[in-house]
Protein backbone atom coordinates (compact mmCIF):
# COMPACT_ATOMS: atom_id res chain seq x y z
CA UNK A 1 0.00 0.00 0.00
CA UNK A 2 1.36 3.92 -0.86
CA UNK A 3 1.24 6.72 1.21
CA UNK A 4 -0.26 10.13 -0.05
CA UNK A 5 1.16 12.99 2.56
CA UNK A 6 -0.64 16.35 2.38
CA UNK A 7 0.85 19.05 3.95
CA UNK A 8 -1.34 22.54 3.90
CA UNK A 9 0.65 25.46 4.39
CA UNK A 10 0.63 29.31 4.79
CA UNK A 11 3.09 31.23 5.39
CA UNK A 12 6.21 29.29 6.92
CA UNK A 13 8.84 29.37 4.45
CA UNK A 14 11.60 29.09 7.18
CA UNK A 15 9.49 26.28 9.31
CA UNK A 16 8.69 23.96 6.11
CA UNK A 17 12.10 24.45 4.78
CA UNK A 18 13.32 22.39 8.38
CA UNK A 19 10.54 20.33 8.57
CA UNK A 20 10.14 18.97 4.91
CA UNK A 21 13.34 16.55 5.17
CA UNK A 22 11.41 14.31 7.65
CA UNK A 23 8.47 13.86 5.49
CA UNK A 24 10.89 12.53 2.69
CA UNK A 25 12.84 10.33 4.76
CA UNK A 26 9.14 7.94 5.10
CA UNK A 27 8.73 4.55 3.57
CA UNK A 28 5.90 3.30 1.73
CA UNK A 29 5.03 7.53 0.51
CA UNK A 30 3.86 7.21 -3.32
CA UNK A 31 3.32 11.22 -3.07
CA UNK A 32 4.17 14.40 -1.25
CA UNK A 33 1.19 16.61 -1.82
CA UNK A 34 1.95 20.46 -0.15
CA UNK A 35 -1.16 22.64 -0.69
CA UNK A 36 -0.14 26.31 -0.10
CA UNK A 37 -3.05 28.37 0.94
CA UNK A 38 -2.32 31.45 -0.92
CA UNK A 39 1.09 32.46 0.97
CA UNK A 40 2.71 35.47 0.31
CA UNK A 41 6.12 34.79 1.65
CA UNK A 42 8.86 32.53 0.27
CA UNK A 43 6.84 29.15 0.32
CA UNK A 44 6.82 28.30 -3.36
CA UNK A 45 10.78 29.52 -3.98
CA UNK A 46 11.78 27.48 -0.77
CA UNK A 47 9.58 23.96 -2.31
CA UNK A 48 10.91 24.37 -5.40
CA UNK A 49 14.26 23.63 -3.93
CA UNK A 50 13.03 20.34 -2.78
CA UNK A 51 11.14 19.59 -5.37
CA UNK A 52 13.86 20.13 -8.51
CA UNK A 53 15.97 17.60 -6.29
CA UNK A 54 12.75 15.10 -5.71
CA UNK A 55 9.78 13.94 -7.93
CA UNK A 56 7.71 12.72 -5.85
CA UNK A 57 6.37 16.39 -4.48
CA UNK A 58 3.19 18.09 -6.04
CA UNK A 59 3.37 21.90 -4.93
CA UNK A 60 -0.35 23.50 -5.34
CA UNK A 61 -0.64 27.21 -4.62
CA UNK A 62 -4.11 28.43 -4.11
CA UNK A 63 -5.36 31.37 -5.25
CA UNK A 64 -7.62 32.56 -2.49
CA UNK A 65 -6.71 31.83 1.36
CA UNK A 66 -9.07 29.24 2.37
CA UNK A 67 -8.21 27.83 5.40
CA UNK A 68 -7.05 24.33 6.52
CA UNK A 69 -10.26 22.05 6.12
CA UNK A 70 -10.16 23.95 2.39
CA UNK A 71 -6.36 23.13 1.71
CA UNK A 72 -6.73 19.03 2.90
CA UNK A 73 -9.92 19.06 0.68
CA UNK A 74 -7.46 19.88 -2.13
CA UNK A 75 -4.89 17.70 -1.31
CA UNK A 76 -7.22 14.66 -0.48
CA UNK A 77 -8.84 15.11 -4.27
CA UNK A 78 -5.20 15.25 -6.04
CA UNK A 79 -4.17 12.35 -3.85
CA UNK A 80 -3.44 8.92 -5.47
CA UNK A 81 -2.45 7.12 -2.57
CA UNK A 82 -4.35 4.05 -0.90
CA UNK A 83 -3.57 5.83 2.29
CA UNK A 84 -3.31 9.41 2.81
CA UNK A 85 -0.90 10.54 6.37
CA UNK A 86 -1.40 14.35 7.16
CA UNK A 87 1.17 16.28 8.08
CA UNK A 88 1.75 20.19 9.35
CA UNK A 89 4.46 22.72 7.96
CA UNK A 90 5.63 23.12 11.80
CA UNK A 91 6.21 18.97 12.66
CA UNK A 92 8.79 16.87 12.23
CA UNK A 93 8.13 12.87 11.69
CA UNK A 94 10.35 10.48 13.02
CA UNK A 95 11.66 8.31 10.12
CA UNK A 96 9.84 5.04 10.84
CA UNK A 97 6.77 6.78 11.68
CA UNK A 98 4.97 5.54 8.45
CA UNK A 99 6.22 2.29 9.36
CA UNK A 100 4.97 1.94 12.68
CA UNK A 101 1.54 3.35 11.66
CA UNK A 102 1.00 0.68 8.72
CA UNK A 103 2.53 -1.46 10.92
CA UNK A 104 -0.06 -0.48 13.78
CA UNK A 105 -3.09 0.07 10.91
CA UNK A 106 -2.26 -3.86 10.19
CA UNK A 107 -2.20 -5.26 13.40
CA UNK A 108 -5.32 -4.03 14.55
CA UNK A 109 -7.21 -3.88 11.67
CA UNK A 110 -7.53 -0.29 12.25
CA UNK A 111 -8.40 2.52 9.73
CA UNK A 112 -7.38 5.37 11.45
CA UNK A 113 -3.96 5.71 13.33
CA UNK A 114 -1.38 7.92 14.92
CA UNK A 115 1.44 8.15 17.06
CA UNK A 116 2.33 10.67 20.03
CA UNK A 117 3.35 13.81 19.70
CA UNK A 118 5.95 16.20 21.27
CA UNK A 119 5.21 19.29 22.03
CA UNK A 120 8.84 20.88 21.97
CA UNK A 121 10.00 23.44 24.06
CA UNK A 122 12.37 26.26 23.02
CA UNK A 123 15.82 25.27 22.69
CA UNK A 124 15.17 21.74 23.76
CA UNK A 125 16.55 18.70 22.19
CA UNK A 126 14.15 16.19 21.14
CA UNK A 127 15.57 13.31 23.44
CA UNK A 128 15.19 15.66 26.41
CA UNK A 129 11.57 16.26 24.88
CA UNK A 130 10.78 12.81 25.08
CA UNK A 131 12.25 12.36 28.88
CA UNK A 132 10.44 15.31 30.11
CA UNK A 133 6.59 13.97 28.39
CA UNK A 134 7.20 10.15 29.70
CA UNK A 135 7.11 11.72 32.97
CA UNK A 136 3.34 13.62 32.17
CA UNK A 137 0.80 11.58 34.36
CA UNK A 138 -2.61 12.31 32.37
CA UNK A 139 -5.01 10.09 30.86
CA UNK A 140 -4.71 9.50 27.51
CA UNK A 141 -8.17 11.01 26.62
CA UNK A 142 -10.34 12.72 28.58
CA UNK A 143 -13.51 12.56 27.56
CA UNK A 144 -15.53 14.69 29.60
CA UNK A 145 -13.32 17.65 28.15
CA UNK A 146 -13.15 15.37 24.54
CA UNK A 147 -9.38 16.26 24.87
CA UNK A 148 -6.38 13.68 24.33
CA UNK A 149 -2.95 13.75 25.54
CA UNK A 150 -0.73 12.56 23.00
CA UNK A 151 2.34 12.81 24.49
CA UNK A 152 1.96 10.89 26.97
CA UNK A 153 3.67 7.46 26.74
CA UNK A 154 1.45 4.20 27.00
CA UNK A 155 2.49 0.74 27.06
CA UNK A 156 0.59 -1.33 23.72
CA UNK A 157 -1.36 0.18 21.14
CA UNK A 158 -4.76 1.66 22.75
CA UNK A 159 -8.28 1.58 20.83
CA UNK A 160 -9.40 5.70 21.24
CA UNK A 161 -12.15 8.00 19.73
CA UNK A 162 -9.92 10.54 18.63
CA UNK A 163 -6.19 11.26 17.48
CA UNK A 164 -4.73 14.57 16.78
CA UNK A 165 -4.06 16.18 13.39
CA UNK A 166 -0.76 13.78 11.87
CA UNK A 167 -3.08 10.51 11.49
CA UNK A 168 -2.60 7.94 8.77
CA UNK A 169 -6.74 7.01 7.53
CA UNK A 170 -7.52 4.84 5.01
CA UNK A 171 -8.52 6.82 1.47
CA UNK A 172 -11.29 5.49 0.50
CA UNK A 173 -13.19 6.94 3.89
CA UNK A 174 -13.32 10.45 2.80
CA UNK A 175 -15.44 9.07 -0.12
CA UNK A 176 -17.96 8.01 2.76
CA UNK A 177 -17.44 10.98 4.82
CA UNK A 178 -16.59 13.91 3.17
CA UNK A 179 -14.49 16.70 4.82
CA UNK A 180 -16.29 19.50 6.80
CA UNK A 181 -14.97 22.99 5.88
CA UNK A 182 -17.18 24.77 8.13
CA UNK A 183 -14.44 25.49 10.78
CA UNK A 184 -12.94 28.98 10.42
CA UNK A 185 -10.30 30.73 11.50
CA UNK A 186 -7.67 28.86 13.43
CA UNK A 187 -9.33 25.72 11.84
CA UNK A 188 -9.97 23.99 15.35
CA UNK A 189 -11.67 20.52 15.59
CA UNK A 190 -11.55 20.24 12.02
CA UNK A 191 -9.12 17.51 12.46
CA UNK A 192 -11.32 15.72 14.93
CA UNK A 193 -14.60 15.95 13.21
CA UNK A 194 -13.76 13.67 9.94
CA UNK A 195 -12.80 10.91 12.64
CA UNK A 196 -15.52 11.35 14.96
CA UNK A 197 -17.92 10.83 11.52
CA UNK A 198 -15.41 7.54 10.26
CA UNK A 199 -16.23 6.48 13.92
CA UNK A 200 -19.76 6.57 13.13
CA UNK A 201 -19.21 4.25 10.43
CA UNK A 202 -17.85 2.02 12.41
CA UNK A 203 -14.07 2.94 11.30
CA UNK A 204 -11.89 1.66 13.83
CA UNK A 205 -8.99 4.32 15.43
CA UNK A 206 -5.78 3.50 17.16
CA UNK A 207 -3.22 5.07 19.17
CA UNK A 208 0.23 4.30 18.62
CA UNK A 209 3.06 5.03 21.33
CA UNK A 210 5.95 3.63 19.23
CA UNK A 211 5.33 6.19 16.51
CA UNK A 212 6.35 9.70 17.58
CA UNK A 213 6.71 12.89 15.31
CA UNK A 214 7.87 16.31 17.08
CA UNK A 215 5.95 20.23 16.55
CA UNK A 216 8.16 22.56 16.88
CA UNK A 217 7.89 25.04 19.55
CA UNK A 218 5.46 28.19 18.89
CA UNK A 219 7.90 30.95 18.50
CA UNK A 220 6.56 34.67 18.68
CA UNK A 221 8.74 35.10 15.20
CA UNK A 222 6.48 32.42 13.86
CA UNK A 223 3.41 34.32 12.79
CA UNK A 224 2.50 32.02 9.86
CA UNK A 225 -0.47 29.06 9.80
CA UNK A 226 -3.07 29.58 12.65
CA UNK A 227 -0.67 31.76 14.70
CA UNK A 228 -1.20 34.76 12.33
CA UNK A 229 -4.09 35.87 14.46
CA UNK A 230 -3.77 37.51 17.65
CA UNK A 231 -4.19 35.49 20.78
CA UNK A 232 -7.96 36.82 21.52
CA UNK A 233 -9.08 35.97 17.76
CA UNK A 234 -7.53 32.49 18.45
CA UNK A 235 -9.12 31.55 21.27
CA UNK A 236 -12.76 33.38 19.87
CA UNK A 237 -12.08 30.54 16.62
CA UNK A 238 -11.30 27.85 19.33
CA UNK A 239 -14.45 28.20 21.67
CA UNK A 240 -17.02 28.87 18.47
CA UNK A 241 -15.59 25.67 15.91
CA UNK A 242 -15.84 23.65 19.95
CA UNK A 243 -19.21 24.48 19.71
CA UNK A 244 -19.65 23.72 15.95
CA UNK A 245 -18.44 20.06 16.99
CA UNK A 246 -20.50 19.32 20.33
CA UNK A 247 -24.01 20.59 18.07
CA UNK A 248 -22.85 18.10 15.56
CA UNK A 249 -21.67 14.97 17.16
CA UNK A 250 -22.60 15.29 21.06
CA UNK A 251 -25.89 13.17 20.51
CA UNK A 252 -23.54 10.22 19.31
CA UNK A 253 -20.90 10.62 21.75
CA UNK A 254 -23.12 10.84 24.23
CA UNK A 255 -24.60 7.55 23.63
CA UNK A 256 -21.22 5.99 22.93
CA UNK A 257 -19.20 7.19 25.90
CA UNK A 258 -22.66 7.74 28.25
CA UNK A 259 -21.43 11.32 28.89
CA UNK A 260 -22.60 12.77 32.19
CA UNK A 261 -22.82 16.36 31.01
CA UNK A 262 -25.37 18.31 28.65
CA UNK A 263 -23.70 19.32 25.41
CA UNK A 264 -23.98 23.23 27.26
CA UNK A 265 -22.35 21.80 29.78
CA UNK A 266 -19.20 20.97 28.25
CA UNK A 267 -19.25 24.34 25.82
CA UNK A 268 -19.21 25.90 28.87
CA UNK A 269 -16.69 23.94 31.04
CA UNK A 270 -13.96 24.08 27.66
CA UNK A 271 -14.54 28.19 27.18
CA UNK A 272 -13.93 28.75 30.99
CA UNK A 273 -10.68 26.22 30.89
CA UNK A 274 -10.26 27.83 28.22
CA UNK A 275 -10.56 31.59 29.36
CA UNK A 276 -8.93 30.55 32.40
CA UNK A 277 -5.65 30.42 30.86
CA UNK A 278 -5.80 33.99 28.95
CA UNK A 279 -6.39 35.34 32.54
CA UNK A 280 -9.07 37.34 34.45
CA UNK A 281 -8.66 40.60 31.70
CA UNK A 282 -8.47 38.85 28.78
CA UNK A 283 -10.94 35.98 29.29
CA UNK A 284 -13.19 39.12 30.10
CA UNK A 285 -12.89 41.29 26.81
CA UNK A 286 -13.32 37.46 24.91
CA UNK A 287 -16.57 36.95 26.77
CA UNK A 288 -17.69 40.23 25.85
CA UNK A 289 -16.89 39.84 21.87
CA UNK A 290 -17.90 36.62 22.00
CA UNK A 291 -21.31 37.31 22.82
CA UNK A 292 -20.80 40.80 20.76
CA UNK A 293 -19.36 38.50 17.51
CA UNK A 294 -17.28 41.50 17.06
CA UNK A 295 -13.74 40.17 16.72
CA UNK A 296 -11.62 40.89 13.71
CA UNK A 297 -11.43 37.58 12.38
CA UNK A 298 -15.60 37.38 11.17
CA UNK A 299 -18.25 35.55 12.63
Amino acid sequence: MKISIIIPTYNRATVLERTLPSYLNQKFVKEIIIVDDASVDATEKIVKRFTDRYNNILYIKQNVREGAPAAKITGINCSRGDLILFGEDDVCFDDNYSTQLVECMEKNNADIVAGRIIYMLENESEEDAIIRCDKIHKPLIEIELLEGNYSVRTNDDTEVPFVHACYLIRREIFDIIGYDKNYGGNGYREETDPQISALKHGFKIVFCPHAVCYHLPRLKTNKGGQWRMNRLVYEYWTIRNNNYFLKKHYPFLKEKYKLKHSMYWMMMRFAADRMYKLGHSMAATILRRFCMGRLRGGV
